[in-house]
This record gives C-alpha cells, sequence and structure tokens, in this order.
C-alpha cells in the first residue's frame, strides 16, 4: 500500500481535536497530516502550536483571512504538491474523523489502481444524499438542462431525467463529491486540478470533481471506508419549505447568496441547455422567490438571491 499524506482544513474559532489529529499522524500508513486554517481565532492559534510541537509529523499553516473552502483547499493542493513523501493525498474538513479501518481501506483501492484516472470517496454516512444512494439506492439526481438553481418545471410533472451517480461491477461511481473523505493519487493531482477560488464557499468541490468526471476521470465511492462528522454540514439548514425555505428563511446572508450564487453558476456552466428553458425557469422560480419572501417580511433576501442568481450567470459567460 502507498503512503498516505492528509490535508486537513479548519475555519476561524471551530476548535481542533488534538486527539483526532495526533490518531492521524501516528497511523502507520500516514506519511504526515498538512494542516491549513482559517483565519484561526486566539484560541485556535494556541492549540494549533500545541498540536504541532507535540508531533513532528504534524505540519500547520494559517492564513489571516477566511479564504473560504476553495482558497483552502486550493492551497493544501498546492502544498502537498511540493512535497515528495506521499502516493495519495486524502482531504478532511477539520470536523471529519475517519472511523477504525477506513484509511487502510482506501489506500488498499488506490493501491489496486494505476493511472490518473480514478480517485476515491469515503462514505460519509451523515450526507443524507450520499446515505441515501447507499441504504436506499436512490441515485444522485443530475440537474436538468436549462434549470436556474436547480430548478426546473419539468421536475415538478416527471422523475428527473439522468443521474449524476451509477451502480456497476466495480460498485458506485459518481460524477461529483466533497472535499471530505476524497483520496487523491499524486498521478492525478493535475488532471484534477484546484478549485476556483472565486466561487470561495459552496459548490467548490462540485465544480473541481465535474472538471475531473467531464474530462474523463472517475470518482469511485467506497462504502467500507467511514468516515463521521463531528458537527452538520452548514447547509444543512433543515426546513418544511425544502430548499426554496431555506435560501429565503434559514440561512444568514452570506452563506444563502454563495449557495445562490455558486449553484446557478454551475447550472450555466455545466447544464445550460436551451436560452428559453432557463428563462422561463429563472421566471418560474424567482416569483416564487419574491412571494414566499414578501409573505415572511423578507423583501431584502428576495432581493439578494436575484442578484446571486445573476452574479452566476455572468460568472459562467465569461471566458
Amino acid at each position: 500500500m502507498g503512503r498516505i499524506l492528509i490535508g486537513v482544513l479548519g475555519y476561524g474559532s471551530r476548535m481542533p481535536d488534538p486527539g483526532v489529529m495526533a490518531a492521524l499522524a501516528d497511523h502507520p500508513v500516514i506519511a504526515g497530516v498538512l494542516v491549513f486554517w482559517n483565519a484561526p481565532d486566539e484560541g485556535v492559534r494556541i492549540r494549533l502550536a500545541s498540536i504541532e510541537a507535540a508531533s513532528n509529523r504534524i505540519s500547520i499553516r494559517t492564513s489571516p483571512e477566511n479564504l473560504g473552502s476553495a482558497g483552502g483547499y486550493r492551497r493544501l493542493l498546492e502544498w502537498a504538491a511540493s512535497r515528495p513523501d506521499w502516493d495519495q493525498f486524502l482531504l478532511l474538513d477539520d470536523d471529519l474523523v475517519p472511523q477504525p479501518g477506513c484509511v487502510e481501506r482506501l489506500a488498499e483501492a488506490a493501491a489496486s489502481e494505476h493511472g490518473d484516472g480514478v480517485i476515491h470517496l469515503a462514505y460519509r454516512r451523515d450526507l443524507p444524499e450520499l446515505a441515501a444512494l447507499v441504504e436506499s439506492r436512490k441515485p444522485l439526481a443530475r440537474t436538468r438542462p436549462g434549470a436556474c438553481l436547480g430548478f426546473h418545471v419539468a421536475n415538478l410533472f416527471s422523475g428527473r431525467p439522468s443521474f449524476s451517480s451509477h451502480f456497476d461491477d466495480e460498485g458506485i461511481t459518481l460524477d461529483t463529491a466533497p472535499y471530505g473523505g476524497l483520496l487523491v493519487p499524486r498521478s492525478a493531482l493535475a488532471r484534477l486540478g484546484v478549485p476556483m477560488e472565486s466561487l470561495f464557499l459552496y459548490a467548490d468541490d462540485t465544480e473541481l470533481t465535474l472538471r475531473f468526471t467531464r474530462g474523463g476521470g472517475k470518482i469511485r465511492l467506497l462504502i467500507d471506508a467511514v468516515v463521521t462528522d463531528r458537527s452538520a454540514s452548514w447547509n444543512a439548514t433543515p426546513s418544511k419549505g425544502g430548499n426554496l425555505a431555506r435560501r429565503v428563511l434559514n440561512l444568514d446572508d452570506t452563506k444563502a447568496y454563495f449557495e445562490a450564487r455558486n449553484r446557478n453558476y454551475l447550472a450555466r456552466r455545466f447544464h445550460s441547455g436551451s436560452p428559453w428553458v432557463y428563462a422561463v425557469n429563472r421566471a418560474v422560480f424567482l416569483t416564487a422567490v419574491y412571494v414566499l419572501a414578501t409573505a415572511h417580511g423578507r423583501l431584502g433576501r428576495a432581493r439578494l438571491i436575484h442578484r446571486a442568481i445573476r452574479d452566476g450567470e455572468v460568472m459562467a459567460a465569461a471566458p
């Protein structure tokens, strides 16, 4: 089995777990642990310094400003590329914990592959869509061409026409994947590329991995290599009204803006479809946004989502 280098991305005041870091660094398959922390506060800085001092296999860098997931993971991938002492690079959010046997299973799977065309994803049971895919074999839906921020009027009348997950003799193959739990062989670094920093936060992992699979690469989900989340995903806010109500009523302004802008960017860049179909979907979706926002006294949120949709369009139209 090859040597695995681990990259951990942390944020702000969320306190790192020394026990998890030490266990990762001491694992016999692990070549080392790279930690990049976005805008740590003083308490986190002190904790990070003590973690780095306790092990010569843990290296830590910080940024005075929040570079988002896109900027943070880009720094980790570029940092890893500069080191010669590894064969596979495992990406983890700071609140992800590999379960017993996870690292070994990832290493075994990676060792069976050759070339730059396959990366592997550990199974995160705490992600509802992945859990439904594995436990209920409910496939992940692909965005319909011409959708606006994922919305398409055809979805109101019929099921999704295609899927972004596939079952075959080799297991489960995905079109896209989150950063957390992604194992990238050194040979695939150039083909994978780096995150698009202008996306900043939300869906930048989707954009990165979709570029990889659209270019002929494969992402294989390993259901027997499990990582668990210590905290829920920031965009997993529960809402009885689905994604529309969550964006209008639950998320804060920053999260609502980046989720709406980036998701519409992805729809326009990778699933553009007919401009007339998009115009209809856009008009219907925005009508629903303004009606719901007005009913709850949140007209400012509707305007923010409207601006995010336009900004996503501009980004997608850029060369």
